[in-house]
């Protein structure tokens, strides 16, 4: 694990979570719980991470945000389901599948459908359970590349960020998406 911006004590408490879903996983579904060791070289804890989780497929880690970690209602169970969500994608790139916007949509129903598995099987995951079933009734459209774009200028708004700043960032993120799409790597 590795939390930059946190505290020692914010560290300590993350850890704490961690371990705790780690090893609900180990207790309840060792497969599962093998599959994010396989899966998953880390996790990297990000201060003001935006977004609950996200998987890096070039350095094999779980991005976590921080606010989520810590978050006053954020469970053993709910942690556990999004490591799983997220160790899924790594078995996905392992497999050769990438993260592409025509198939994002399948990719992330496969994601969502495994950490719903796994919430069923924990306890006091019912919230988590409720997530899941409204992320699988989300459309293609939620997973576009200009829905990403939007996104991330709503979070910056939300932080405070000059109008300009998001301005720039959008444009970045909708250029940046183009020239990824005709160079063949999306």
């Amino acid at each position: 694990m590795w939390a930059p911006l946190s505290t020692r004590d914010e560290k300590a408490v993350i850890l704490k979570r961690l371990r705790e879903s780690l090893d609900l996983l180990s207790t309840h579904l060792p497969h599962r719980h093998a599959r994010v060791l396989r899966s998953l070289r880390g996790f990297l804890i990000f201060g003001t991470d935006s977004s609950r989780a996200s998987y890096d497929p070039e350095e094999r880690v779980c991005r976590l945000g921080e606010s989520y970690l810590l978050g006053a209602t954020t469970g053993a169970s709910s942690i556990a389901a999004t490591v799983v969500h997220e160790a899924t994608h790594g078995w996905l790139f392992d497999l050769g599948i990438g993260y592409s916007e025509p198939i994002r949509h399948r990719v992330e129903q496969i994601c969502i459908r495994a950490a719903l598995q796994v919430a069923r099987k924990l306890p006091d995951a019912e919230d988590e359970i409720d997530r899941c079933q409204k992320q699988l009734m989300l459309g293609a459209d939620a997973y576009s590349d200009e829905s990403f774009v939007r996104f991330a200028g709503q979070k910056l708004r939300e932080l405070g960020c000059p109008e300009w700043i998001v301005r720039s960032v959008i444009w970045f993120k909708r250029k940046r998406t183009v020239t990824v799409a005709c160079s063949g790597r999306a």
